[in-house]
């Protein structure tokens, strides 16, 4: 009866829990699944042999296979293709369960090769989920589980020691802690270097040497333009990086170095520890830091300035890691294209998941920072990249020069020349506003395409009025798909440091011309400014080009 009611406590304990640490995929950039062998045939076995083992039978598992008793807490955490479980028992011992999906329990080999990595690194002093052995002595257990087929299956179980700290996607994203979190993986890949087990040579789809393998997956994607952009990735990866491969040197990796897997200490300055070895691999060398850029671009630090920040994101990681590990010549040379592909792999599995589960916004939702983080990548000018890429790995980059660098980069785009687009949407419901943009842009003569208006609700935006236009021309771009203009009007007091700025039709609504008199009395300086800020983007991009221009307002109030 104790026992009974003390698993009963349990579950309604879990119940209660809202653990949001994942120890699978970064659930905030879970585009895709990680996948082995062919595959849809692969792909459709992971679905159909997704544990589901319930919290009850969780803590049953954890106390007969793995001795823990008197548990005090179970909850479930989240994971894509198996089931995790947060476990806490009365000696104050922390620790993951965690139940492999149906086809990774039948691959032992990749089982053992995660367990030697985690007590490789662990003995180098790199924190990780180490496995905790059954009682029996055994690295994991083997469990006759549910999975959602309906199905019982037997499945490989192991519990993993907790790994204190907090989540760099939980703190969140800073260029410091980037750059420290990169040094972290500079560390851990030299610790690698002195690690080998056969059961990292596997295929695996997510290993960017297989970037190729993606190409039976391009025709799904339904967006033409994307579907391009993903294409010419996967040729630029047959053209310039398979014939290099030989320059590039191999090893272990542990291939999803990201902020959902990145523990930090309490107070953000270090990183505490690393979690999720899933997809570990032996691959190019280079191609681990190659991934963690990618993921940084779509930090909230990378997403910053309307995703200007993204290659800053990436640099300043690099720059970290470049202290800890040198990379040769040839590998930085093919940072770009390696950091493309892993965004590419991303999207394009993304979206084969979304064909699978088409009811899962979620996957469309978190698709999209990846998608416009390759789209400006990979339009951006290669020497340029190559140029800040390069500044990072020299150890002198630092985070002003790597913002600036970055957000010139995105200015300049592509140097190719550009199709004059045949018709241009100007974001607006006002018909006479349009009429005075296209007199202003005409100049008296002809343009050399369509402006034609179209009203649309954009979200209310926060930031500098350059940084509200480009954003909103963003996401203007992606409604239309094609070529658009934003225009926002400010008016800004200089007393009031600039304000109310963009946000005048508010601060009007709310307060009225004799509020905004008010705001002013106080204050012998009643000068202000109107500044007008145009946007404009040739499409879907975060590449955009904006045009401010200011009048100077010397105001004469009656208070």
């Amino acid at each position: 009866l104790r026992r009974s009611l003390s698993l009963i406590l349990i579950l309604i304990l879990s119940l209660s829990l809202n653990l949001s640490r994942s120890l699978s995929l970064n659930p905030s950039l879970s585009l895709g699944p990680r996948l082995l062998g062919p595959m849809s045939s692969d792909e459709e076995r992971r679905k159909e042999l997704k544990p589901v083992p319930s919290v009850l039978e969780a803590a049953t598992i954890a106390k007969e296979h793995f001795g823990l008793e008197k548990l005090t807490l179970v909850g479930q955490l989240d994971s894509y293709d198996d089931a995790n479980f947060r476990i806490e028992d009365a000696d104050g011992g922390k620790f993951t369960l965690k139940v492999h999906n149906g086809v990774e329990s039948g691959q032992p080999k990749v089982l053992e090769a995660q367990i030697g990595m985690a007590a490789h690194l662990k003995a180098a002093d790199i924190a990780c989920p180490a496995a905790k052995p059954t009682t029996g002595g055994a690295p994991y257990a083997r469990c006759d589980v549910r999975v959602a087929s309906g199905a019982t299956h037997s499945c490989a179980v192991k519990l993993l020691h907790w790994v204190e700290g907090e989540t760099l996607v939980d703190q969140g994203a800073t260029a410091e802690k980037l750059a420290t979190a990169g040094a972290y993986l500079g560390r851990v890949n030299a610790v690698l270097d002195g690690f080998s087990h056969e059961g990292l040579d596997r295929e695996h789809a997510w290993d960017l040497q297989r970037t190729a393998g993606a190409q039976s997956f391009v025709a799904q994607i339904d967006d033409e333009a994307n579907r391009a952009l993903v294409q010419s990735v996967i040729d630029a990866f047959n053209a310039d990086v398979v014939p290099a491969q030989g320059a590039l040197r191999r090893g272990p990796l542990m291939s999803d170095y990201n902020d959902a897997n990145i523990v930090m200490t309490e107070d953000g300055t270090e990183v505490a520890g690393v979690i999720d070895l899933g997809d570990v691999v032996n691959s190019w060398r280079v191609n681990d830091v190659a991934i963690a850029m990618a993921y940084a671009m779509i930090t909230s630090f990378g997403k910053g300035s309307g995703g200007r920040n993204g290659l800053a994101a990436a640099a300043l990681l690099l720059s970290g890691f470049s202290k800890e590990y040198e990379l040769n010549a040839e590998e930085t040379a093919l940072l770009k294209h390696l950091v493309a592909c892993r965004l590419a792999l991303s999207v394009t599995f993304g979206n084969y998941s979304y064909k699978q589960q088409p009811w899962n916004e979620y996957l469309l939702l978190h698709a999209e920072p990846a998608w416009a983080a390759l789209r400006m990548l990979w339009r951006s000018d290669a020497a340029r990249v190559r140029e800040l890429f390069e500044a990072a790995t020299s150890g002198s980059l630092s985070v002003s020069d790597a913002i600036a660098m970055a957000h010139a980069i995105c200015a300049e785009g592509s140097p190719a020349p550009k199709r004059t687009p045949s018709t241009v949407t100007f974001v607006t419901g006002n018909a006479k506003k349009l009429e005075e943009v296209v007199a202003i842009l005409a100049a008296g003569g002809d343009l050399p395409f369509r402006v034609v208006n179209q009203k649309i609700d954009l979200p209310e935006l926060q930031g500098s009025p350059e940084d509200v236009a480009v954003e909103k021309c963003r996401l203007a771009a992606q409604e239309v798909q094609g070529p658009v203009m934003c225009e926002d009007t400010s008016l800004c007091f200089n007393a009031l440091g600039g304000l109310p700025g963009v946000y005048i039709k508010w601060f009007l609504g709310a307060l009225g011309h004799d509020g905004l008199n008010q705001m002013l009395a106080g204050f012998d300086d009643k000068t202000a400014y109107a500044q007008c800020v145009f946007a404009y983007a040739d499409g879907p991009v975060i590449l955009t080009l904006t045009l401010s221009q200011t009048l100077a307002l010397s105001l004469s109030l009656t208070l």
